[in-house]
């Protein structure tokens, strides 16, 4: 799968959201600059959501129903990811610390291959994170770097019985994005995310070794 096709074409989608939120909201806040106090627009907690593209890709040794493991491509395409947040900043001039909790369930980022009777997917991912950012104005632009937790399976489950059907996938994020304050309270922004991650079934002798990718649009509520 291409850069583009993982990063740019969905970005491009998410730009297209973003513009006419921000303006809406903006219009029907009726905010003016000198309402908006450029010195602590981003400090203090926030909760919100995200909704994206998720995609993943690696290889993994998976139980199969009829006995023992294979060892395979996992190349599920472009899902969806859906997700909510909590977090913290502390802004000092112009530079913003943070730190955040993010929940995303995970939507078609399965591999379902027609001639086999299993099918393998990412179900929800959890990530910890600190940020570091940078504002100018109303704009924030951060870089992201924290550890997160996934929910990997192999579907139908009840087909298993009492064997392991699914493990839990650990590693690395890094992300980069950028918030836009419409006012004191509302924000929005879109976010690029990576996560290198890896695991193990029970069954397995190999560890399943997956990067999983979202590309997102944010929308913040700053208390």
């Amino acid at each position: 799968m291409s850069i583009y096709a993982i990063i740019m074409k969905p970005l491009f989608k998410l730009a297209l959201i973003i513009a006419p939120v921000v303006a809406a909201m903006g219009w029907s806040q009726s905010v003016s600059a000198d309402t908006l106090r450029g010195d602590d627009l981003f400090d203090g907690a926030y909760v919100g959501f995200s909704i994206g593209a998720a995609t993943a890709d690696g290889t993994t040794e998976y139980p199969l129903l009829a006995g023992g493991t294979r060892f395979a491509p996992f190349d599920p395409g472009t899902g969806q990811g859906y997700g909510t947040f909590a977090g913290y900043n502390f802004q000092r001039d112009n530079l913003i610390y943070g730190v955040e909790l993010h929940y995303i369930n995970m939507v078609r980022v399965a591999d379902r291959n027609s001639a086999a009777q299993e099918a393998r997917e990412v179900i929800e991912l959890v990530d910890l994170r600190g940020r570091v950012g940078y504002v100018n104005g109303n704009l924030m632009v951060y870089g992201a770097l924290g550890y997160s937790w996934a929910k990997f399976r192999v579907h139908p489950g009840s087909g298993f019985g009492p064997r392991d059907n699914q493990t839990n996938l650990t590693g690395l994020n890094v992300g980069l994005g950028l918030e836009y304050a419409v006012n004191d309270s509302w924000l929005v922004g879109a976010e690029y995310t990576y996560r290198d991650l890896n695991g193990r079934f029970s069954e397995a002798t190999r560890d399943t070794n997956l990067d999983v990718s979202n590309v997102s649009l944010r929308v913040i509520y700053k208390f």
